[in-house]
């Protein structure tokens, strides 16, 4: 089975991850309506990993962000979502 790009946006599959732009002390909000498990990873500029947490069907996420550009994907039982945060002063 393959996965096309439209079946990673987020408008799609109900997930909503806000807000995409932030200063370092903000918490990024994630909601997966009619989600029993969701995960998400999130990854630095250079590909590492930065920070995991699994939670139900939201969850408000306030690692020890740095300024740049992170990377993360929410996974739910039948569901990807892939996108940026961008962290800034």
């Amino acid at each position: 089975s393959f996965t096309s790009i439209e079946d990673l946006t987020n408008d799609e599959n109900n997930i909503t991850i806000y807000p995409n732009i932030i200063s370092k002390q903000d918490a990024v909000n994630i909601n997966c309506p009619a989600s029993v498990y969701s995960e998400i990873v999130i990854y630095d500029d250079q590909g590492r990993f930065f920070y995991r947490q699994s939670f139900g069907a939201s969850t408000s996420i306030t690692p020890k962000w740095k300024n740049g550009v992170y990377f993360y994907r929410v996974k739910t039982a039948d569901k990807l979502s892939c996108g940026k945060i961008i962290v800034q002063e």
